[in-house]
């Protein structure tokens, strides 16, 4: 439980105090953007034990039959819409850690703190090596063979077009997504689901140990063990 909590406090982060020069609208954003993470906390703690307990969608059969087989973000996608806090900290957990991101960093680092430059305060530097990402992210737009990398959610993905909008309207607002349309789509999910069972005849195949290498997951589990 104890690393659950440490996996919750890094995925829900309490942004830090406000100095005190700190305007009066800078700390009423603090206890906001505070009061929420809080918040958000406590609903993936809840969540977890309706997990645990397989109360709601996860008391079905087929949810835990479908773990053996289904990738992680499949399973979290299509299960976790009521939990979206846990889903949000269970996607988390599956993300296979990498270097990239920190090695990015180091050589817009290096372009930044030259021997004319290493005198800057640490905040000029921070704000000098944002300009600098994001001024190469600008460039590469500009350029005429510049292919867009982002994917949209739905891609590849039969969903109803009145899910995207209120979805995407309730993130927006950081509500949840109506009752009606939540069970709606799980409604149609099992529904498309079944027809997929009765259509394809499967032997189910247990899920193996997932491989490690120089002590990593590379291969996430799909279902939380904490």
């Amino acid at each position: 439980m104890d690393s659950f909590r440490q996996f919750v406090a890094k995925t829900f982060m309490v942004p830090p105090t406000p100095g005190s020069d700190a305007s009066a609208v800078d700390l009423e954003e603090f206890e906001k953007t505070r009061t929420l993470a809080l918040q958000k906390r406590a609903a993936a703690e809840r969540s977890l034990l309706s997990y645990k307990m397989k109360r709601g969608t996860w008391a079905r059969e087929a949810v835990w039959e479908n773990a053996k087989e289904m990738s992680m973000p499949d399973f979290w996608f299509l299960y976790g819409s009521e939990d979206p806090e846990l889903q949000t900290v269970a996607m988390r957990c599956g993300q296979v850690s990498g270097a990239g991101s920190a090695e990015r960093g180091h050589k817009v680092m290096n372009l930044v703190e030259t021997k004319t430059k290493n005198n800057l305060d640490w905040d000029n530097v921070e704000a000098w090596i944002y300009v600098k990402h994001n001024s190469s992210e600008a460039d590469k737009r500009e350029k005429l063979d510049y292919d867009n990398k982002v994917i949209r959610w739905t891609d590849g993905v039969e969903v109803n077009e009145e899910w995207v909008d209120a979805w995407e309207e309730a993130s927006a607002r950081d509500e949840e997504m109506p009752p009606r349309l939540r069970e709606d789509m799980i409604t149609r999910a099992t529904e498309r689901e079944e027809r997929m069972r009765g259509s394809v005849s499967r032997r189910i195949v247990p899920q193996a140990a997932p491989a490690t290498r120089s002590g990593r997951i590379v291969n996430p589990p799909r279902v939380l063990t904490f």
